[in-house]
């Protein structure tokens, strides 16, 4: 094995080494802290999260921009991430709900709602939490693993490796509800989350930025406003039969925004070719 081989074997163990270091301060404020009950819940892990993404960069001698952090065409990138936000919240947060139920045989009662908090201390360091959160998930999974995968594995490797880590990172939501790891909870959530990891790869590997991914991230991903379109709220999986819907359903929405997404940003030439 030649000495670049080495390094880059070396830089995902340090990726992955940080990612449960992540993991572990995130548990503890799940079942130690049970920080999700308080005011600017998992702010402690996100904050760990935060440093160690400062840490890795360091450590492995990167620069920002590398990683994704860069404040290269911004303002275009901006942009286009508000669009491609508002498109993903048509196809999850709408159009998703809607045929999961048409599959059940039902019609979902439409309620638009949604909120905007007080802006007081609570909400602040709700926020906060928010913010660090790009910088931990981000960071993590997106600007330091995959970029050191997809040095060593095809890029759907790496963009599928760091999915799945994503997806058993929020696994712990699962358990602190009390609903077990094999639950159809669980499952959903998984699901949910693994689809945005991959959905959120391609986008950072197509522009060189976490920009975009960071704009659906915070404002569809975390929802801090609530948005809901169907008075049920999300589609609830309680059997197998309901996991399939959810996942032909996710997959089919996951293939259009990509699809919609790399369109746009082909068209607009600011796809990056990346080495």
């Amino acid at each position: 094995m030649g000495y670049s081989a080495k390094k880059t074997l070396k830089e995902v163990s340090v990726a992955i080494s940080f990612i449960f270091i992540a993991f572990v301060a995130r548990w503890l404020d799940f079942f130690y802290y049970n920080s999700p009950d308080k005011p600017g819940s998992l702010i402690f892990s996100k904050l760990v999260g935060s440093l160690l993404v400062v840490l890795a960069v360091s450590i492995l001698n990167l620069k920002w921009g590398e990683v994704g952090f860069t404040k290269k065409n911004f303002l275009r990138y901006l942009y286009y991430g508000l669009i491609l936000l508002f498109v993903y919240i048509f196809l999850f947060y709408f159009l998703k709900p809607y045929l999961f139920y048409l599959f059940k045989f039902s019609i979902p009662e439409f309620s638009l709602s949604f909120s905007f908090p007080y802006y007081d201390r609570n909400y602040i360091l709700e926020l906060s939490m928010l913010t660090l959160n790009m910088v931990c998930e981000e960071g993590l999974f997106r600007g330091i693993l995959q970029t050191r995968l997809k040095k060593i594995v095809p890029l759907f490797y790496a963009i599928l490796i760091q999915s799945i880590l994503f997806g058993l990172w929020h696994t712990t939501w699962a358990l602190y509800n009390n609903q077990g790891f094999f639950s159809f909870y669980n499952l959903g959530y998984f699901l949910y989350t693994f689809g945005f990891g991959m959905i959120v790869g391609y986008i950072f590997e197509w522009t060189g930025t976490l920009t975009i991914p960071i704009i659906i991230h915070f404002f569809a991903g975390d929802n801090p406003f609530s948005i809901s379109f169907f008075k049920d709220g999300a589609e609830n999986i309680t059997s197998v039969r309901d996991g399939m819907v959810v996942f032909a359903v996710s997959l089919t929405m996951i293939i259009i925004f990509l699809f919609i997404s790399y369109t746009l940003l082909k068209k607009k030439v600011i796809i990056k070719k990346r080495k």
